[in-house]
């Protein structure tokens, strides 16, 4: 299932989910959050940190809410950072913003549930400094310390993925291109991924194939050209192409990982 974080819209009738992330601490949800936002739930977890005994968790422990006042200024605060630093971001930025905006009534409250993602760091702790120096570097306009967007998956990194509630803000192009992108990247990632194990396979496999061709050839020399000959000589040659093809592969997927570092 993965370690899951949710955006929701709580209106006056309903509140349902926008955007949610699996694994992934989006950035443009960040923004959205200011400092002193994130200094008073600090203190609130960490109060709860210590006082917890197994208790229900209350939801609005977990969550951060953001009424429309915020939200504007939060959201223009980021819109002017990204605009400066992450040029390949501010178009879904503004679609993203627009979406939320266009839903946002003036007694919503937008909520962002991160916590989970605090599983992924040895103590909470380790975790909010991060959270703080992220959401320092959006304010103080520092981009060299931001950690959680990065360009080759603005899905991941930026908007995680929005719900069936918003269909419209799904069909831009914006956000499709960068849905594409991402299927793109972890496609060629999962083709190109070197392993150890497999090149180690393959070349057990290649230099096995020969043992085969020589006992192929003794059945030729003993039985004649017959079907059985004809079929296992055709599978030993599929063996012989199909290794060679996967150290090849393997090969250049060490080089390509080796290249990135």
């Amino acid at each position: 299932m993965g370690h899951r974080s949710y955006l929701y819209l709580n209106k006056s009738s309903e509140a349902f989910i926008a955007f949610e992330a699996n694994n992934s601490l989006p950035f443009f949800w960040l923004t959205l959050i200011d400092s002193k936002s994130l200094a008073d739930k600090i203190k609130e977890w960490k109060a709860f940190e210590i006082a917890s005994t197994g208790n229900e968790i209350d939801n609005d422990l977990l969550h951060f809410q953001i009424d429309l006042e915020k939200f504007q200024r939060n959201a223009s605060t980021g819109m002017h950072f990204i605009t400066s630093h992450f040029p390949k971001a501010v178009s879904l930025y503004k679609d993203f913003i627009k979406a939320l905006e266009n839903t946002f009534e003036q007694e919503d409250k937008l909520l962002i549930e991160i916590d989970q993602f605090s599983a992924f760091y040895e103590s909470l702790d380790a975790y909010l400094q991060d959270l703080t120096e992220e959401i320092n570097a959006i304010e103080q306009n520092k981009p060299t310390h931001i950690r959680f967007l990065y360009d080759e998956d603005l899905i991941a990194s930026g908007t995680g993925f929005a719900s069936a509630s918003l269909k419209r803000f799904s069909a831009l192009p914006s956000y499709q291109q960068a849905l594409q992108h991402k299927r793109k990247i972890a496609t060629i990632q999962n083709k190109y991924l070197f392993k150890k194990q497999s090149l180690a396979l393959f070349i057990v496999i290649l230099l096995v194939c020969p043992v085969f061709t020589w006992a192929i050839f003794r059945g030729f020399k003993e039985e004649g050209f017959s079907a059985t000959v004809l079929l296992l000589g055709i599978a030993n040659i599929g063996f012989y192409l199909y290794s060679v093809w996967e150290i090849i592969t393997q090969i250049k997927a060490y080089k390509a990982e080796k290249s990135d570092r």
